[in-house]
């Protein structure tokens, strides 16, 4: 994130990072800004006393590559500490409301993950885990959903490396909910005999 005045001066920056999430509040009478990193569970927060005003802002709106903290030796305009574990909720959970669509998708993502691999197990577990009497297509479809569980995996990390990555505890968020909502949702209903 980059600040900068009505004249394109830049004023302070954060480090470079692919996913951070800005909240503004109003707080007695003034705005309050922070900078929240998803990655490194970072928490930025302006601190007005080291903000400079000596370089212009180039093309587009972003500075030289020299004015981004990682190539600076002074101070940037921010201080920076880890997040409070309720900080961290906050956050994540504005992330899940900014952006319903990619959460939803992610956690139906691997509610159908979970689904794959929870099918074959409850019918194990109805068999006692046993594999007598052995069925060919029983355990083809078993070793399918497990393969299929694994290659929902690797394309997550692919996709978490090379295109959007997120933060481990939305990732957990939704790997744990999917797994908590495909069990309820394949768990074999209950027989019930009449006598």
């Amino acid at each position: 994130m980059v600040v900068f005045d009505s004249e394109g001066y830049l004023l302070a920056a954060t480090p470079q990072s692919d996913a951070l999430t800005i909240h503004c509040e109003v707080l007695d009478g003034q705005p309050q800004c922070r900078v929240y990193d998803e990655l490194w569970g970072l928490l930025f927060e302006p601190d007005y006393s080291k903000w400079t005003r000596d370089r212009l802002i180039e093309a587009e709106g972003r500075p030289p590559n020299d004015a981004y903290p990682e190539y600076m030796d002074i101070e940037y305009g921010f201080t920076s500490r880890h997040a409070t574990f309720r900080e961290v909720v906050f956050y994540e959970a504005i992330d899940v409301a900014r952006s319903p669509i990619t959460s939803t998708f992610a956690l139906l993502w691997w509610i159908g993950a979970w689904a794959c691999v929870l099918r074959p197990a409850w019918k194990w577990k109805r068999n006692s885990f046993r594999l007598k009497p052995f069925k060919v297509w029983s355990v083809a479809l078993g070793l399918l959903g497990i393969l299929t569980f694994v290659v929902m995996w690797i394309m997550t990390v692919v996709v978490w490396l090379t295109v959007e990555p997120y933060s481990i505890i939305f990732f957990l968020f939704v790997f744990v909910l999917g797994a908590l909502i495909a069990v309820v949702l394949t768990r074999p209903k209950a027989v019930v005999q009449e006598v």
